[in-house]
């Protein structure tokens, strides 16, 4: 895919640009939103002036400037001096990242740079319609209208502390909404629905990324259990000892994800993590974190940033740990899968 790179006269597109009907056949199944569009035209202009990377904390950032909430987004998004060139890539992406994983909604944005073609599109899986979000202040709430059939709603929060807590959580039918208190600095909120997946983020704000443990990069497995134990350290939560047979579960688990494209807790044969667990040999109760990202380090940043998934990378009752990974080059670039187990003491 063709290199990013600054560029100025930024505007939209002319009409004289040939049209990509084959994208248009092929995104015909999802629901265009425009808030997604004016998303990824933000982002597309950011790439293009070379002040935004291709990361989730850039395409958040986009998202946030459209009071969207979305927490499953998929971005593309490629420059060349030939539209068609850019169809192929789009539907090449599509074919390979998108198909059978369950996107709802996108956003489509094509630009001009100079001499260039410019085309984003975000992919969303919305589970919940929700409002506009302040762009100014982080929400003490996140209300909504259920788009999928769901049995039941959680909300969680972090403070400014790195500490995690329960939201309130409310269903009236298909209105939901969760709600943080009034004290404390809001880091983050976000609003988890249960489906036939097993638990998805439906909506998530982050205002300022959680920060990383002090001095520590996570550039593979080992160094990751060495960030965990210094989080955990740093907020009194209890040591964990390494679980081969956690570390095998997950290992599974991280290639059938990459394999399959979907961080998934619940496959569609109905097995979950505490299944996979007792396969290897493992008796008891465990909770799980699945990411996928560009690489190890986004995807366990990623994590950090969900409250419900730092609540169990610090949850008390954890006593053993296990890391799985798996890798997969892709159109676009690689991908990165990622399962954290953590065993619970009986």
């Amino acid at each position: 895919m063709a290199a990013l790179s600054a560029g100025l006269g930024l505007q939209r597109a002319e009409a004289e640009d040939p049209p990509m009907k084959g994208l248009e056949r092929a995104l015909g199944s999802l629901n265009r939103d425009e808030s997604l569009s004016r998303a990824a035209r933000r982002h597309l202009r950011d790439l293009a002036r070379g002040t935004a990377h291709a990361r989730w904390s850039a395409i958040r950032g986009a998202l946030r400037h459209e009071g969207l909430a979305d927490a499953q987004v998929l971005p593309f998004a490629a420059f060349s001096s030939s539209v068609p060139e850019l169809e192929v890539w789009a539907m090449r992406y599509l074919d390979e990242r998108i198909e059978s994983r369950g996107f709802t909604h996108y956003g489509l944005a094509l630009i001009e740079d100079g001499s260039r073609r410019g085309l984003a599109i975000f992919f969303a899986r919305r589970l919940v319609e929700l409002p506009p979000l302040p762009v100014g202040r982080p929400p003490r709430s996140l209300r909504g209208v259920l788009l999928t059939n769901a049995t039941s709603v959680e909300g969680y929060f972090t403070l400014a502390s790195g500490e995690v807590r329960r939201a309130e959580a409310k269903r009236q039918g298909r209105s939901v909404r969760v709600l943080a208190p009034e004290e404390g600095e809001v880091q983050a909120l976000e609003m988890i629905v249960h489906t036939s997946r097993g638990p998805e983020v439906a909506a998530q704000v982050t205002y300022h990324p959680a920060p990383r443990p002090s001095g520590l990069r996570v550039v593979d497995l080992p160094s990751m259990r060495r960030a965990i134990t210094e989080l955990r350290r740093q907020q009194d939560a209890p040591a964990l000892e390494p679980s081969k047979a956690l570390a095998e579960a997950a290992a599974e688990h991280a290639r059938w994800v990459c394999e399959h494209r979907l961080a998934v807790h619940l496959r569609p044969d109905g097995v979950g993590p505490v299944e996979r667990a007792r396969a290897v040999g493992y008796k008891g109760e465990v909770l799980e974190n699945i990411a996928i990202a560009s690489s190890l380090e986004e995807a366990h940043q990623n994590l950090l940033d969900s409250p419900s998934h730092r609540m169990n990378l610090l949850a008390a009752e954890a006593k053993l740990l296990g890391l799985g990974a798996a890798e997969r080059t892709l159109p676009g670039g690689p991908m990165s899968c990622l399962v954290q187990l953590f065993g619970v003491a009986p």
